[in-house]
């Protein structure tokens, strides 16, 4: 049987961030997709790209201003859970369902390089803030950190009972944060639907 395509709407709220005030509520059809949602996005840090990571395994990139896409679709092999830009624009990384992370160069939408990361899904990453290393949280309650270039594993990062759904770095790059629903609660847009939620901060042993 057929499956049939979802006609996606984005929902762009653009708010004064000193204000919280809303500027423009923007909601428009920007694509279709087969075969699953969009469970990922992520903006470029000039603004010009949204990317969006589907349940079937691509990646998309569209023109912010057009909503048109950009290039050909990129092919993950598996669910694009966790998405992240490095602050420069040059290289974008994908976190999968099968547990891998790959690096990608923006520019030429070609893979630089991958690797097995966790046993179980890769449910989110981040990048440092100077394109050093890989954040990434996963479904086996751990959050590993990786070098950028090289794909080398530095630290991992325990101490959650559960999935860990959501990593950031602070803006000096001295600490990790992630969190979870120890309730094993589901990620649904922005909203956590969770009786209990943990979050913790790791001091990164490479920040000094």
């Amino acid at each position: 049987m057929k499956m049939r395509s979802l006609n996606v709407l984005i929902l762009v709220l653009v708010f004064v961030c000193s204000t919280f005030a809303l500027v423009q509520d923007i909601t428009r059809p920007v694509l279709s997709i087969a075969a699953g949602p969009v469970v990922s996005l992520v903006i470029s840090p000039d603004s010009k790209y949204i990317l969006v990571g589907t349940q079937d395994g691509n990646v998309k990139i569209l023109d912010a201003q057009t909503n048109q896409q950009v290039g050909e679709t990129i092919r993950c092999g598996a669910t694009v859970y966790g998405l992240a830009i490095e602050a420069s624009g040059k290289y974008f990384v994908t976190g999968l369902g099968d547990g891998s992370i790959i690096v990608w160069d923006f520019e030429t939408r070609q893979k630089i390089r991958s690797w097995s990361a966790h046993n179980f899904t890769v449910r989110s990453v981040a990048i440092s803030p100077d394109g050093k290393y890989i954040a990434a949280g996963s479904y086996d309650s751990t959050v590993s950190i990786w070098e950028l270039e090289t794909g080398e594993l530095v630290q991992t990062l325990v101490g959650h009972k559960d999935w860990v759904h959501t990593v950031a770095f602070t803006p000096d790059r001295k600490y990790c944060l992630a969190s979870l629903s120890s309730s094993g609660g589901w990620v649904r847009g922005l909203i956590f639907i969770s009786t209990c939620v943990i979050i913790i901060a790791w001091k990164l042993c490479h920040s000094a």
